[in-house]
């Protein structure tokens, strides 16, 4: 096994020699059942995209031609173009038909040398998760030379200037820009899933989606976070924007100085632009704002008693929190929360419950699952606030299915959009 291991090595060194840009070894074969091809070799095609290119198996003890099979599923799941199997030193090209072999010198060098870029999100994830898990490894939790949010700003950090990534072989490959800011999203959710700090700092996709289509027809000028960790609802409504044609101002604000910095790596290479600022949206006021978005600190009690709008007080954070924001909604602003359900029923926020209802229109009321929430198995609910005269509220309760219920085209979400936007409530 160690001299296997050593070719392997061998051969990968080789290949990084002859001009390859990304070289990988024991590769999983994408849907095969426990098949790796020993070396992976990506070039540049003719539209710059860097691809897979070439398969290389190497055979020890048995027949060259008894890696064909293997090669041939590599070629339909990752569409290779050349395969080589070396055997006992000895080099031999399969046929473009991966039935029968020929002696050959070695790899050929690339076709092109230009420069190319990654573009496959799930290659570009992949490679992040393995740069961040192998610095981490040693630790018994995962994260032995510091915190998760440190391992993901130190492994997307390679280059601000461009776009890039740099694998566990300490290969710098070019990514294009929107599959990178998209890959460095996917992948500190993945790290919110494992690590109970970093959740607190990330929304699970199904969520921000929700939050961004609970916006509605609202979304407009400027659009503010006051807690907003990494960043997960204001990207999703950046997106959102950009596809309807809509000009948005967005702000992010975090008490946390690393979190602001992981909000500012993520978007590094993202289309639009976002503010991100460190701030303490209890003690400094919120700009002005058309749209506010955001999840606040759950289960939390404030050092000192918050004044509310009503003229009661609370230690509580979410509902200190929600009366910040509401306080800087420009008048026919929206406000969309993800809060812990206690707000809804607790008999300490009762008064200020009432108040909302009175001097807010409290468009909707979604009850999510234990689960809803990175970190936590508490239930939470998803509420949505007009600055606007009172009305009817609508009310859904979900159970597993809510993330399908929730989607864009979901039935709940079409109902609760139905409501909250239909005649009369959409528009200013």
């Amino acid at each position: 096994m160690a001299r296997e291991q050593n070719r392997i090595r061998e051969v990968a060194e080789q290949l990084h020699g002859l001009g390859y840009p990304l070289v990988q070894t024991q590769v999983r074969v994408p849907s095969a059942v426990r098949l790796r091809v020993d070396v992976l070799a990506w070039a540049v095609n003719d539209e710059g995209a860097i691809v897979p290119s070439l398969a290389i198996e190497i055979q020890n003890g048995q027949r060259p031609e008894a890696a064909l099979p293997l090669l041939a599923q590599v070629r339909a799941a990752l569409g290779t173009v050349e395969h080589y199997i070396l055997a006992e030193d000895r080099w031999f090209l399969a046929g473009r038909g991966l039935r029968m072999i020929q002696p050959a010198d070695g790899p050929p060098t690339p076709r092109r040398h230009s420069e190319g870029q990654l573009k496959s999100l799930e290659l570009v994830t992949e490679l992040l998760q393995q740069r961040i898990w192998s610095n981490t490894k040693a630790g018994s939790d995962g994260n032995q030379n510091g915190s998760a949010l440190s391992a993901f700003v130190d492994a997307v950090s390679v280059d601000s200037d461009r776009s890039t990534i740099e694998t566990v072989h300490g290969d710098v490959v070019a990514v294009e820009p929107t599959v990178l800011w998209n890959a460095r999203r996917a992948v500190l959710a993945d790290i919110a899933e494992r690590d109970r700090t970093t959740s607190q700092h990330v929304s699970r996709p199904g969520i921000s989606s929700a939050i961004s289509s609970l916006v509605g027809a609202r979304l407009e000028g400027t659009v503010v976070d006051p807690f907003c960790g990494s960043g997960s609802f204001l990207w999703l409504l950046q997106e959102r924007a950009v596809c309807e044609g809509r000009d948005i101002e967005t702000i992010g604000r975090d008490i946390r100085q690393d979190v602001i910095h992981v909000a500012s790596v993520i978007g590094q290479t993202a289309p639009t632009g976002i503010t991100f600022e460190i701030g303490d949206a209890f003690a400094d006021a919120l700009p002005e704002a058309d749209v506010i978005v955001t999840a606040p600190p759950m289960g939390v009690r404030l050092t000192t008693p918050h004044k509310l709008q009503n003229g009661t007080s609370t230690r509580q954070a979410d509902v200190a929190a929600v009366d910040v924001s509401l306080r800087a909604l420009k008048p026919g602003g929206r406000a969309v929360f993800q809060l812990a359900p206690g707000m809804t029923f607790q008999s300490v926020s009762e008064a200020y419950r009432d108040y909302l209802s009175h001097e807010y229109r409290v468009a909707a009321l979604i009850g999510c699952p234990p689960g809803s929430a990175y970190g936590t198995m508490i239930q939470t609910v998803l509420m949505v606030v007009d600055k606007s005269p009172a009305g009817e509220t609508f009310v859904a309760q979900l159970s597993e299915d809510w993330e399908t219920q929730l989607a864009p085209n979901g039935p709940v979400m079409m109902a609760a959009l139905s409501h909250i936007d239909g005649p009369g409530n959409g528009s200013r």
